[in-house]
C-alpha cells in the first residue's frame, strides 16, 4: 500500500509511521486550544469582573458570544482545509488565538471584550474538535478513533495544567502581561512543531476512492441533508443539553469559588474535575 509518493507503505500500526507525530502536534494544539479557549473562559469571567467591576452575566455573555460564533466557524473547518491544507489552517488557528488572548488581557470596556471574543472564535476554530479529527483523518483510516482519542487527552491536559498557571502568571504578572505570555508559549511551541511535522498527508484508499466518485458529496449538501435528519438532530440536541450545563458550570466555577477558598485552589479545583473527566473517560470506554 502506498501514499501519494508511491514510495512509502502505509501501516498506521507502525510506532514509526509519520501519522503518530501529527497526534502529538494535535495533542499540544488541544492543550493550548482548551486551556485559553474552552477552560481559560473561567478565569476570564472572574478576573474581568475583579478588575472592573462589569456584572457577571455581562461578561459571560461574551463568553456565550464566543461559543456560539466557535459553533458556526467549525462547521466550515473541513472546508478551509480543503482549501489551504491542514499545516496553514493550525498555523491561522495559533496566530489568531495568541492574537485574541493578548487582546482579553487588554480590554478596558465592555464592547471590546466581545470584539475579542469574536477573534478567539476564530482561533478555537482552528485549534479545537473540528480541526482535530480533520486533520487526524486526513494521515488515519483504520486507526483514526486511537489517533483522535490520544489527541484529545490533549484537552483535559489543557483544563488540569492550563488554567492553575493560567491562575499563577495572573498572579505574577498581573492579567494582561499573563496573557501576553500564554500567547507567547503557544506561538513558541506550536508554530515550529507544525511547520517541522505537519507536511503532505498520504493519500489512503478510500480517500482515493472518494475523490475519485462522481457521487461524493459537496461539505455544502452534507450540512444541508444533516439539517434534516430527525437522527442527526435529536443526537445532536442530546450532546447539546449535556453540554450546556458543563460549561455552564466550568464557565462560573472559579467567579464561585474565588470568594470561598482563593483563587488559587479555584483553579485546582478546576485542574481535579478535568483530571477525573479523564478517568471517567477511561474508564466508561
Amino acid at each position: 500500500m502506498l501514499d501519494n509518493t508511491g514510495s512509502t507503505a502505509l501501516d498506521e500500526t507502525s510506532a514509526r509511521y509519520e501519522g503518530w507525530r501529527i497526534v502529538v502536534v494535535c495533542f499540544l494544539v488541544a492543550t493550548f486550544g482548551w486551556g485559553l479557549g474552552f477552560y481559560g473562559q473561567s478565569v476570564y469571567v472572574a478576573e474581568l469582573h475583579r478588575l472592573h467591576g462589569w456584572p457577571t452575566s455581562l461578561i459571560s455573555g461574551g463568553t456565550t458570544f464566543f461559543y456560539l460564533s466557535g459553533a458556526l466557524l467549525v462547521v466550515f473547518v473541513s472546508e478551509a482545509i480543503k482549501a489551504i491544507g491542514p499545516r496553514n489552517c493550525l498555523l491561522a488557528g495559533v496566530f489568531t488565538m495568541a492574537g485574541a488572548a493578548v487582546l482579553i488581557g487588554r480590554v478596558t470596556e465592555p464592547w471590546q471584550l466581545y470584539a475579542a471574543n469574536a477573534l478567539l472564535a476564530f482561533g478555537w476554530a482552528g485549534t479545537s474538535l473540528g480541526m482535530i479529527t480533520n486533520t487526524l483523518g486526513l494521515w488515519f483510516d483504520k486507526k483514526r478513533g486511537m489517533a483522535i482519542s490520544l489527541a484529545l487527552n490533549g484537552a483535559s491536559f489543557g483544563g488540569i495544567i492550563g488554567v492553575p498557571l493560567l491562575v499563577g502568571a495572573i498572579g505574577y504578572f498581573g492579567f494582561p502581561g499573563a496573557m501576553v505570555a500564554a500567547a507567547i508559549a503557544l506561538i513558541v511551541v506550536m508554530v515550529p512543531v507544525t511547520v517541522m511535522f505537519v507536511g503532505r498527508p498520504p493519500l489512503h484508499p478510500s480517500a482515493a476512492v472518494a475523490a475519485l466518485s462522481a457521487d461524493a458529496p459537496s461539505a455544502t449538501r452534507v450540512r444541508s441533508q444533516a439539517f434534516r435528519d430527525i437522527g442527526f438532530l435529536s443526537v445532536s440536541a442530546s450532546f447539546a443539553l449535556v453540554l450546556f450545563a458543563q460549561v455552564g458550570f466550568i464557565v462560573h466555577l472559579i467567579a464561585f469559588l474565588d470568594s470561598v477558598v482563593g483563587r488559587e485552589r479555584a483553579a485546582f479545583a478546576v485542574a481535579l474535575m478535568t483530571a477525573m473527566a479523564v478517568v471517567g473517560r477511561v474508564l466508561f470506554s
